[in-house]
């Protein structure tokens, strides 16, 4: 075919030189011109070459050409070129280090060749450099490639990419790996054993990369093929990681399991899957932390794991020898563990959401008895009832009791006979119902009390009743990993017998009572993050008051327990024994006061909505549903409120030292850097010395942003701007008075009104 005939399939053709010319590529979604034609020197071949990654044989296939049409009469030449690609590598600074150019054959082989700037063929004495350096060593995240092709693909795609000059045959260079430190490395092996050895020698080089393999791939085939099949970089980002230095060099990437073999061939790995196929295995993702799942048909019922787990580990076992009357080797279950993760993952499986113990699907709660044969109470407006369903609802762990079974027309107040509780009870009552009420947020209770205030034994009688298990009462665990296992594990958690709560602490506490997402590294491993998920119901006991943070006092309801007289005194056993018997009749009582209150809640509408909005709302419907104690509810809360407010501004120096200066001044207007000076010399003068203030002014000004809404709920407001001078603060005291004294939860004004 003549060139101009060839150009006349094409749109947008521009002549740029003598037989040179640029057009609209039709193999991909071209809005400029990037497909360049041309002829060879000798005029009897013509040269296409796409900038964009095209093959040529693509480019020909959308106009309804073949490659023999590129050669005029059909008179190919010695070198039989098809295409020519020119990649240019980069110094560090920016400089052309040299090109490399990729010859693609008619018949499907290529070859390669270098120039330097000077015009002379083959690199010489110069060193080669990673493909597109100039770039890697600004970005904090880089994908490592095999060839020219698939980094352009990958950076075409708005990621940065690079490679070796001489792809899976290249040296790694001592130097290389000053370019990759503190970097995070993806390696994209291709898909046959060169792509594998490559993929290893780079992992070997540098020690933070991670290889990720791309399924679906056909065999040697790479990134660029899976990039124009349809695929994006994200889908590359949520790609598990592979250790490919335990892969055994003479297996090839596998991106399917083996193919299933019959007889005596089979595989553990196909017969294991056949398995789990007999069990009705169904394939989903946990929609809080997008962790894989599978549920299984087991004795007429549902069991649900998460495939990385020790539980799924322990079952393939178990079910593989049952069928097979043989063992199961740990790597293979291994392998079968992988293939189902990424089946799961990347195969558009369904999502669910799992809950632990409360629960929420179809319009009505439910609660998990975590009996073996998975019955589960219901509760609606209409009632409740135990079902034993097919449910895919909770996750359940190995440290978990199952619960009695509820008494209809039950009593919730016996729980009051274990509850050595001073005040409150309605206040009590509410919050101990709001822990079956799913997806709120739960203030926590900070349980305090002289000694013989059985603060333990009350926590313990709490979980056994909301959430039983094994762990009747949690410590705090130095470990930050350990305290977050607890706080997925467990649904209700009574941490026993603290001193102190540090910030961090406190803050982890905040996060898991409001449902924020907390992240760490994931379990057992060093080279994933995990993200942790979840809202609890929190108790805090010990003698005080431990909880000092604003934040924290301000999710929290404070329980002060009163000491048991001598006279009242009983053996443990014998009161377990009487809580045994009354557990059916107060778990009963729970789920009449919360159907009731399910009814009730839509009605309910706040006139004031305090921090803690869901949680005061419900507690109004259950308070109503508890006999007509809505009022009550809202009363006894806003006087705990005061309490803890009281109990900060009291425990926080720079609070005191505040309403002490302001103690007989309607206002006063000054700089933060003078405020400050004025409370060092308090502090010093009061005997609570200088540690008592922050050290700084600008310090000053961020505890007095933390104290903001504690202060102003004592009548000190204040506001802080910046000007020239610095800091410039006022502060208005709206009551002239000394800090007042614990509201009464009976004081009328302190009720809130409710409208329904």
């Amino acid at each position: 075919m003549k060139i101009q005939d060839l150009l006349l399939k094409f749109q947008g053709v521009k002549q740029v030189s003598e037989n040179q010319y640029m057009a609209i590529c039709p193999a991909h979604d071209d809005h400029s011109p990037s497909l360049s034609i041309g002829l060879s020197k000798d005029g009897k071949q013509i040269l296409l070459n796409c900038f964009a990654g095209c093959k040529a044989e693509d480019v020909l296939n959308s106009v309804g050409l073949r490659l023999k049409d590129l050669y005029d009469n059909d008179e190919r030449n010695e070198t039989n070129t098809m295409s020519k690609t020119v990649y240019t590598y980069y110094n560090a600074d920016g400089s052309i280090a040299y090109t490399k150019n990729r010859f693609d054959k008619a018949d499907g082989k290529k070859s390669f060749s270098f120039v330097r700037p000077n015009g002379e063929k083959g690199l010489g004495d110069k060193k080669p450099v990673p493909y597109n350096l100039p770039e890697v060593i600004r970005a904090q995240k880089v994908y490592f490639v095999e060839g020219e092709k698939c980094a352009d693909a990958v950076i075409q795609a708005g990621r940065v990419a690079t490679t070796l000059n001489c792809g899976s045959g290249s040296k790694w260079l001592s130097e290389y790996q000053d370019y990759f430190i503190d970097k995070e490395v993806i390696i994209l092996p291709d898909n046959d054993k060169p792509g594998m050895k490559y993929a290893k020698k780079i992992a070997e080089n540098i020690p933070n990369a991670k290889i990720v393999c791309l399924p679906g791939l056909p065999p040697k085939g790479d990134v660029y093929d899976w990039l124009k099949a349809g695929h994006s970089m994200e889908e590359v980002d949520n790609l598990p990681y592979l250790d490919i230095l335990e892969q055994d060099e003479s297996t090839e990437l596998k991106s399917e399991p083996p193919k299933r073999k019959s007889g005596k061939n089979k595989t553990q790995e196909n017969t294991l899957l056949e398995i789990l196929q007999e069990q009705g295995a169904t394939l989903f993702v946990n929609s809080e932390n997008n962790e894989p799942y599978i549920a299984l048909r087991q004795n007429k019922h549902l069991k649900v794991m998460k495939i990385e787990s020790g539980e799924f580990n322990t079952y393939a076992t178990y079910i593989y020898r049952e069928k097979v009357q043989s063992g199961l080797k740990s790597e293979n279950t291994k392998q079968v563990a992988l293939y189902l993760k990424g089946k799961t993952l990347f195969e558009n499986s369904k999502k669910v959401k799992l809950y632990n113990r409360v629960g929420k699907a179809e319009n009505a709660f439910w609660y998990d008895l975590r009996t073996e044969d998975w019955r589960f109470v219901k509760i609606t407006e209409e009632g409740w009832e135990i079902r034993e369903e097919d449910k895919i609802l909770f996750d359940r762990y190995n440290h978990q009791k199952g619960q009695c079974l509820p008494r209809k027309n039950g009593d919730i107040q016996k729980i009051l006979k274990y509850i050595n509780i001073k005040n409150q009870e309605t206040l009590f009552l509410c919050w101990f119902v709001s822990c079956f009420v799913p997806d709120i947020v739960h203030s926590a209770i900070i349980v305090f009390g002289e000694k013989g205030a059985a603060k333990t034994t009350a926590c313990t009688f709490l979980k056994k009743v909301i959430d039983p298990s094994i762990v009747k009462t949690l410590s705090l665990d130095k470990k930050t990993e350990s305290r977050l296992i607890s706080l997925q594990e467990h649904w209700f958690l009574p941490f026993d017998n603290l001193s102190k709560i540090n910030q961090d602490t406190s803050d982890l506490f905040c996060r898991a009572i409001t449902g924020e997402a907390v992240q760490s590294r994931k379990l057992y491993t060093d080279d994933e993050s995990h993200f942790f998920l979840f809202k609890r119901c929190l108790a805090i006991n010990g003698i005080n008051n431990v909880a000092n943070s604003s934040d924290l006092l301000d999710r929290s309801i404070l329980l002060e327990l009163s000491r048991v007289d001598e006279e009242d005194r009983r053996e443990l056993t014998e009161l377990e024994q009487e809580f045994e018997e009354d557990l059916p009749d107060i778990l009963g009582g729970v789920f009449d006061v919360l159907s009731k209150a399910m009814r009730i809640y839509p009605d309910v509408h706040l006139r004031k909505l305090p921090r803690m909005a869901d949680f005061c709302r419900w507690g109004y419907a259950i308070g109503e549903a508890l006999g007509g104690q809505g009022e009550k509810f809202l009363s006894e809360y806003n006087a705990n409120r005061e309490k803890s407010n009281y109990e900060l501004i009291s425990s926080d120096s720079v609070a005191t030292l505040m309403i002490d200066f302001m103690e007989n001044k309607r206002e006063w207007k000054g700089l933060v850097s003078e405020l400050w000076n004025y409370l060092r010399t308090a502090a010093d003068e009061t005997g609570l010395g200088l540690r008592a203030v922050p050290p700084a002014a600008n310090a000053l000004s961020r505890k007095l942003n933390e104290l903001h809404s504690n202060l102003k709920n004592v009548g000190i407001e204040f506001t802080i701007k910046s000007t020239a001078k610095g800091s410039l603060i006022t502060i208005e005291n709206e009551k002239i008075s000394q800090l007042p004294p614990y509201i009464q939860e009976d004081k009328e004004d302190q009720d809130e009104k409710v409208e329904f």
